[in-house]
C-alpha cells in the first residue's frame, strides 16, 4: 500500500501509450486472431485510446501497435472486439484523401461505402453491439470511413499495397 502524507491529493497513474508500429511490422500484413470475449483485453484497451488519442487518429486496431487481435480502439475510448462491417447498399461510394497512423504523414486516395453496418463486441462489457454509422450528414461518411479502414488492420490489408499514394 502507498502512503500519502496528511492532504496530498490521489493522482491516478497514468496510462501509457500503446506503441505503434509502422512499414512492414507483420501484424499489419497479417490476418488478426478473433478474440474470445472473456479475455480481458481492458489494459491494453486503454492504453490503444491513449495512443490514438496522442497520434491525433480517430481509431487504432489492434495489430497497429503490434497485437495480431481482433481489436479495434476508439480515440473516445470505446473499444470494439471481433468487428465487422457490412456495406450499406442503399448508399453509393466517395473517393477521399485518407491517411494511416501506421504510415504516418502519408497520404492515399481511397474509395469507400458511405454507410456501413458495424457488429461486434464491446470490449469492456462483454455486450454484443451493432450500429448503422449512417446518419444523413459528412461525418457520418468519416465514420463509415474510419471502421472500414481499421477493419481492413484486422484483414491484414494496409493502405500502401492497394492504394495510390497522393501528396
Amino acid at each position: 500500500m502507498v502512503k500519502r502524507r496528511k492532504g496530498e491529493r490521489y493522482t491516478p497513474p497514468k496510462i501509457k501509450q500503446a506503441k505503434l508500429v509502422t512499414a512492414d511490422y507483420w501484424t499489419l500484413h497479417a490476418v488478426a486472431r478473433f478474440v474470445d470475449p472473456s479475455d480481458d483485453v481492458a489494459a491494453l484497451a486503454q492504453r490503444m485510446a491513449v495512443t490514438c488519442r496522442k497520434n491525433n487518429g480517430l481509431a487504432v486496431a489492434a495489430p497497429q501497435v503490434g497485437h495480431d487481435i481482433r481489436l479495434v480502439v476508439l480515440a473516445d475510448g470505446r473499444a470494439i472486439l471481433n468487428p465487422s462491417v457490412e456495406p450499406d447498399m442503399t448508399h453509393g461510394t466517395s473517393l477521399e484523401r485518407e491517411g494511416c497512423l501506421s504510415y504516418p504523414n502519408r497520404w492515399w486516395l481511397v474509395e469507400r461505402r458511405i454507410a456501413v453496418d458495424v457488429t461486434g463486441i464491446d470490449a469492456f462489457t462483454g455486450q454484443p453491439i451493432g450500429f448503422s454509422t449512417y446518419r444523413g450528414d459528412y461525418e457520418s461518411t468519416i465514420d463509415a470511413r474510419m471502421w472500414q479502414h481499421e477493419v481492413d488492420h484486422l484483414d491484414g490489408l494496409v493502405l500502401v499495397d492497394r492504394y495510390e499514394e497522393v501528396t
